[in-house]
C-alpha cells in the first residue's frame, strides 16, 4: 500500500504556482530588462558625449601671433594722383587676426564678428572665395581681416590730389569721404570705392572680436583699436 501510494505521488505533476506569484515574476523580469536597457542607453549617451567632446573643434585666437600687418591697395573711386600715389591704389595696412583650431575635427561655417559700442559688425576672412564663412581644418589656422589703417595721411592725400585735363591739372579731386583713416571690411570683403567700407573714425576704440562656428563653442577676445599705428602698421592690441 505504501509502495502504491509512493508511486502515485511520483507520477503526479508538480503543483502549479499561484497566478499572482507568476505575474509578479514576469513583472520583475520585464523591469529588469527595461532597467538594463535604460542603463545601457545612458552609458552609450555618456560615452558618445565624451567622444564628441574629445573630437570637437576648439577655436582660439592667437594673441601672441596677432595682428599680422599686410599692405593692400584700395581704389578711391577717383582718377588722378596724389604725390607718388595713384588714386586707384591707395595703400592700407590690414590688421589680420590668426584664428586657431586646436581640436581634432574641422570647424565649419566659422564667422568673425567685431562689436563696437554694442553694435555687432560681421567682418571677413582673408581668402576672397571664403570671405563670409570659413572652414578651419583640425590643427590648422586661418586669418580674419579685422580692420585697416591708411599708410598715408588722408589730409595730405586730399590736399595734393590732382588729375590731368589735357595740358592742365585740376585738384584737389579727393573729398573727405574718399579716403578714410581707419576702416573695417564688410562680411563680403574689402569694398571699392573706399567709402563703402565701414568708417572707424578717430580715437581709440575698445571692442570685442568673436569667432563662431556651427560645430564649436565660440571664442571672444577684448581688443583695442588704436588711432595711431605702431611703426609696422599695427593698430590692434589685446586687452
Amino acid at each position: 500500500m505504501d509502495l502504491v501510494h509512493l508511486l502515485s505521488n511520483a507520477t503526479e505533476p508538480p503543483p502549479t504556482p499561484p497566478l499572482g506569484a507568476l505575474s509578479s515574476e514576469i513583472f520583475w523580469f520585464i523591469v529588469g530588462i527595461v532597467s538594463g536597457a535604460f542603463v545601457a542607453a545612458i552609458g552609450l549617451f555618456f560615452f558618445q558625449y565624451l567622444y564628441d567632446r574629445y573630437k570637437r573643434p576648439v577655436l582660439k585666437i592667437d594673441h601672441n601671433g596677432s595682428p599680422i600687418p599686410v599692405t593692400i591697395h584700395l581704389d578711391s573711386g577717383r582718377s588722378g594722383t596724389s604725390g607718388d600715389v595713384t588714386l586707384n591704389r591707395i595703400p592700407y595696412v590690414v590688421n589680420r587676426i590668426r584664428v586657431l583650431n586646436e581640436g581634432k575635427t574641422a570647424a565649419e561655417n566659422c564667422k568673425a564678428i567685431l562689436t563696437i559700442h554694442g553694435s555687432p559688425l560681421n567682418v571677413c576672412w582673408w581668402i576672397p572665395e571664403e570671405r563670409y564663412v570659413m572652414t578651419i581644418n583640425s590643427r590648422d589656422s586661418e586669418y580674419v581681416d579685422l580692420c585697416a589703417v591708411c599708410e598715408r595721411d588722408p589730409e595730405a592725400l586730399i590736399r595734393d590730389s590732382q588729375v590731368y585735363v589735357g595740358p592742365f591739372t585740376a585738384g584737389p579731386v579727393l573729398g573727405q569721404h574718399d579716403v578714410l583713416w581707419r576702416i573695417a571690411p564688410t562680411e563680403e570683403g574689402w569694398q571699392t570705392p573706399i567709402a563703402k567700407n565701414r568708417d572707424l573714425g578717430r580715437g581709440d576704440l575698445e571692442c570685442t572680436i568673436r569667432i563662431t562656428a556651427k560645430n564649436a563653442e565660440p571664442w571672444e577676445s577684448n581688443i583695442r583699436i588704436r588711432e595711431r599705428p605702431d611703426p609696422n602698421g599695427r593698430i590692434v592690441e589685446f586687452i
